[in-house]
């Protein structure tokens, strides 16, 4: 994904331009509507510091600018309070996505086994593990499973957690993108060791891609532990 703009700056950036120019469009209307009041007065030759006596089209022209005024200031008001409230609302569902992460069992299960998979590697340099070398590990846990008599069922390999791993920060990856969940809440809570996953086991994704022939396989998580890296972390994402 080198070279290419993250889509979740990308959409972060459509929100605020659009946001902006809202406002922009509307404080535009509210200029244009007091120009043409002005110019309705100059053409009749009327204007209403003259001290001359008023009419009832003065009063028709000034009721009608207030309330499109009025109008434009009503818009601008319920436009920030729904943007407010889809705000709450937001931080709301990131909140329980958040708690559920910190109560799921299987969720819990996946992040454990991160671990120690993590602390099974580091001798050998976790992020230096292939694909390969992942599978060939479980094929000989199974066959010394089946040595010693042992069942396997209900194992799970190393390699189905790990990609159990990578498809839940790609649905984290993809509810930022959709502005379902609260990119700066989720950056704050879990930003060091989203991007330090990516980046210790982006050799094992590049070799998954390669072998399923799937170059954009956990493109969205890659996508946003790019964006969230910083200047140190850079270089290795």
């Amino acid at each position: 994904m080198s070279g290419k703009k993250s889509l979740t700056s990308q959409n972060n950036r459509q929100g605020r331009y659009w946001e902006n120019g809202f406002l922009i469009a509307a404080g535009i209307l509210a200029i244009l509507l007091f120009l043409i009041l002005l110019i309705g007065w100059r053409l009749s030759g009327i204007w209403p510091w003259s001290g001359h006596e008023t009419e009832a089209s003065d009063i028709t022209a000034l009721a009608t600018a207030v309330t499109g005024l009025a109008i434009i200031g009503t818009v601008v008001t319920g436009f920030q309070a729904y943007k407010q409230n889809t705000r709450t609302a937001k931080i709301q569902k990131t909140i329980d996505f958040i708690y559920r992460q910190t109560h799921d069992k299987d969720i819990l299960d996946i992040i454990d086994m991160s671990r120690h998979i993590k602390q099974k590697y580091s001798r050998r340099g976790i992020r230096d593990i292939t694909l390969e070398l992942v599978v060939e590990d479980d094929k000989q846990y199974e066959r010394l499973l089946a040595e010693n008599h042992a069942s396997p069922r209900g194992r799970k390999s190393d390699l189905d957690y790990l990609l159990r791993l990578f498809n839940y920060y790609e649905t984290w990856a993809i509810g930022i993108k959709n502005d379902a969940l609260d990119e700066p809440l989720l950056r704050e809570w879990w930003r060091t060791t989203y991007v330090r996953d990516w980046i210790d086991y982006k050799t094992l994704i590049e070799g998954y891609r390669r072998e399923k022939k799937s170059m954009k396989a956990f493109d969205e998580f890659e996508g946003l532990a790019r964006y969230w890296a910083n200047g140190d972390e850079s270089g290795f994402c």
